[in-house]
C-alpha cells in the first residue's frame, strides 16, 4: 500500500465482535466511547453496523464502526502512541474495554478517498446497509486496477437502483 501525504478527509475502519452474552455490556460500554470521540476535534461523524450474513456463533466479524475525520490531526489524539497524551476520558475508555469479556478488536484501518461520491449525507440522513469490498491489487498493477475500477465497477454500482453513493478509498499506511 502506498503511503500518502494527504490531510483528509478520511475513514477509519474498525472491525470488532463481540461474543452474544456479552454483547449488551460492549454496547453499554461502545455508546460512552464512540461520543467521547466524537468531541475529538476533526471526528465529524460516526455509524456502526452489524453484518446480516454468518452464523454469529464466531469467530466471525459482525461489527463495524466507520468514522469520518476532517485531518491527521486526530489522529494525534485519538490513537496517540503515547497514551498519556490521549483525553482523559479516552484513557478511560481503554481501561473499560480492557476488562470487557467476550470483546474481541480484530482490524482498524485508515483510508483516504480516492474518487467516487460523498458518503457522509447518505450514510447519515438514512438508516442504509453498507456494501464494503476490500481488495489488494497486485504490485505493478495499481493503474490497471485504479482505471477498471473508475470506468468500469463505481458506473456499474451507480446504476444498481439500491445503490445511492460509492466510493473507492486507499489504505493510508504512515497513520496507525
Amino acid at each position: 500500500v502506498k503511503e500518502v501525504a494527504m490531510d483528509g478527509p478520511f475513514l477509519h475502519l474498525i472491525n470488532y465482535d463481540a461474543d452474544l452474552e456479552h454483547e449488551h455490556a460492549f454496547d453499554v460500554w461502545y455508546n460512552t466511547h464512540i461520543l467521547n470521540v466524537l468531541k475529538c476535534p476533526a471526528y465529524q461523524w460516526s455509524s456502526r453496523y452489524v453484518s446480516l450474513e454468518g452464523n454469529f456463533k464466531g469467530p466471525y466479524i459482525r461489527n463495524l464502526t466507520m468514522y469520518r475525520i476532517n485531518d491527521r490531526s486526530a489522529f494525534e489524539v485519538v490513537l496517540a502512541k503515547d497514551e498519556r497524551a490521549r483525553p482523559p476520558a479516552l484513557k478511560k475508555d481503554i481501561d473499560d474495554f480492557n476488562v470487557l469479556q467476550g470483546v474481541r478488536y480484530v482490524y482498524s484501518g485508515v483510508y483516504e478517498q480516492v474518487e467516487g461520491s460523498h458518503l457522509g449525507k447518505p450514510l447519515l440522513t438514512a438508516n442504509l446497509p453498507v456494501l464494503l469490498i476490500l481488495s489488494d491489487p497486485k504490485p505493478g498493477k495499481e493503474a490497471e486496477w485504479d482505471r477498471w475500477s473508475q470506468e468500469v465497477e463505481l458506473p456499474a454500482l451507480m446504476r444498481d437502483p439500491w445503490v445511492v453513493a460509492a466510493g473507492r478509498f486507499r489504505a493510508v499506511d504512515d497513520i496507525i
